[in-house]
């Protein structure tokens, strides 16, 4: 633990002398992330282990972001900013009977199910996260005679801070309490506040004008702590893709469009 927040320290460290660096460039950038997160799990208990592998899949999420970027060098961009993601995974229950529990903060189905369609519950296990993160561009050769496009190589990490864990379930073929569709406050999981996350990916750069452009960046999310201690240590990784927008905040005057 110690040595991967010594590392992140470092990181953030020479990412903040290096924008001390005679190119001025700077730029204020948004972006949104769907993504995909993979799940894993352990536990040493057999039977339960055997029931969620077969209750349990991925599920998709998003992220929003707000960055403030730094040209570093002639080859080199510092993106930091502050994300909002949505993460998670998805437990199924089917073939659902009177008196069956969902969860163990819902009370055991006490009503008739309806016999078509199938009775089936869904339980969207959703993670919200503050995240701090500090990502380095490094420029490609790919595109470099182009006016409009630069290509980059992707590197760097984050700070995550758990702002809520919640359920949000969906029932199919009866209803609980006369509702279908409802939000649980926690996931009575052991939720830890606390992760780091390694980043990696590509980057594309489209110049509109001088002053603004637009981006996308394809990258994968490798958490390098488990998201859940306790009886059950979840793992959740990602891949997505940001799609934004940036503008140059050092140009003067008027906007000039790239021909």
């Amino acid at each position: 633990m110690k040595k991967y927040i010594a590392v992140l320290v470092l990181l953030f460290v020479v990412g903040t002398i290096a924008a001390q660096s005679r190119y001025k460039y700077k730029y204020v950038s948004v972006s949104f992330q769907p993504q995909y997160t993979v799940h894993s799990f352990t536990t040493n208990n057999v039977k339960v282990n055997d029931s969620l592998s077969n209750l349990q899949k991925n599920r998709g999420g998003f992220a929003i972001s707000a960055n403030f970027e730094k040209q570093l060098g002639r080859n080199l961009k510092l993106q930091t900013g502050i994300t909002y993601t949505n993460t998670g995974f998805i437990r199924e229950a089917k073939n659902l009977t009177f008196r069956t529990i969902l969860h163990p903060d819902l009370d055991r189905i006490d009503q008739t199910i309806e016999s078509l369609p199938e009775p089936s519950a869904e339980m969207n296990y959703v993670f919200d996260y503050i995240d701090l993160v500090a990502l380095f561009n490094s420029k490609l050769k790919i595109g470099a005679k182009s006016k409009h496009w630069e290509f980059y190589g992707t590197y760097g990490a984050s700070l995550n801070f758990l702002l809520a864990d919640r359920v949000a379930v969906r029932l199919k073929g009866f209803t609980l309490n006369g509702e279908r569709a409802f939000n649980l406050p926690n996931t009575y999981l052991s939720s830890k506040f606390f992760n780091i996350t390694a980043h990696a990916g590509l980057r594309a750069d489209y110049n509109h004008s001088n002053k603004l452009g637009f981006f996308t960046q394809p990258i994968i999310n490798i958490p390098l702590l488990p998201v859940t201690s306790g009886d059950l240590s979840y793992r959740l990784a990602s891949g997505g893709i940001q799609v934004g927008i940036f503008y140059n905040l050092d140009i003067k005057g008027e906007e000039e469009v790239i021909e």
